[in-house]
C-alpha cells in the first residue's frame, strides 16, 4: 500500500543507508474481513533493516495483534510501568490452566486450590505462573501437571503472595515432562512435590 524509507549517509565512503521505514500493508482483503498492518523498521548494527514493531489487524473484530523486537535476542525496556489486560488469571476450583505463557493463581476458600496443567505441545516450551491472591488467610494453590513431572512428582505448591514457577517442556531420556527452570518464593514455600 505504502511506505516511507529515511536515508542517511554512514561515516564510510560515505554510503548511502536507509536508517528507518515505515510499511504499510494490506493484511486481509477478503470482503467484511478486511485489516491492515503497520511496520516500524530500522537499521540493525550490520545495516541490515529489521521490523522492531509490527501491527496486524488480528483474525477478530476490535483486536490487533503487535509484535516487538526481531528475534529473541531483541531486549524490550519498559522506562514505566505496564498494564497487562488478559493475562491469564484464574480462582482455581480445578481450573485448567493454558500451557503458555503466564498465569496469575488465586487461592480461593478451600486449602490447596487445585490447578492442572496440561502437556506441553512443544520442546523447550516455558510455563510461568505467580501466585497473586489468596481469597483467605493461610490458603494455598497446588499445579499438577498432567504427565508425571520432575523428579517423580508432579505438583508445584504456592503459599505465599509473590510466589513464582516457570516450568519447561523437555525430554531428558524418560519421556517429555513439564521440569522445573525457576522456583522463586520470598519464604522459601513454593516447591515441588
Amino acid at each position: 500500500m505504502g511506505s516511507v524509507t529515511f536515508w542517511g549517509n554512514d561515516d564510510g565512503t560515505p554510503t548511502a543507508q536507509q536508517y528507518a521505514g515505515i510499511l504499510a500493508e494490506i493484511h486481509d482483503a477478503t470482503s467484511d474481513e478486511e485489516s491492515g498492518k503497520l511496520t516500524l523498521q530500522v537499521a540493525s548494527h550490520d545495516g541490515g533493516v529489521e521490523s522492531g514493531l509490527i501491527l496486524t489487524g488480528g483474525s477478530a473484530d476490535a483486536e490487533v495483534d503487535v509484535t516487538l523486537g526481531a528475534g529473541a535476542a531483541s531486549i524490550v525496556t519498559i522506562p514505566g510501568g505496564i498494564t497487562i489486560g488478559n493475562v491469564e488469571g484464574t480462582d482455581g476450583s480445578d481450573a485448567a490452566i493454558s500451557t503458555v505463557g503466564l498465569t496469575f493463581l488465586v487461592a480461593d476458600g478451600g486449602d490447596g486450590t487445585a490447578y492442572s496443567l496440561a502437556d506441553g505441545t512443544v520442546i523447550g516450551q516455558v510455563k510461568q505462573m505467580r501466585f497473586v491472591q489468596q481469597l483467605a488467610a493461610h490458603k494455598y494453590a497446588v499445579v499438577t501437571a498432567a504427565t508425571g513431572g520432575w523428579g517423580g512428582s508432579s505438583t508445584v505448591s504456592f503459599h505465599d503472595i509473590g510466589d513464582f514457577a516457570s516450568l519447561v517442556w523437555a525430554n531428558l531420556g524418560s519421556g517429555a515432562k513439564w521440569y522445573p527452570h525457576i522456583i522463586s518464593c520470598t519464604s522459601g514455600s513454593a516447591g515441588l512435590g
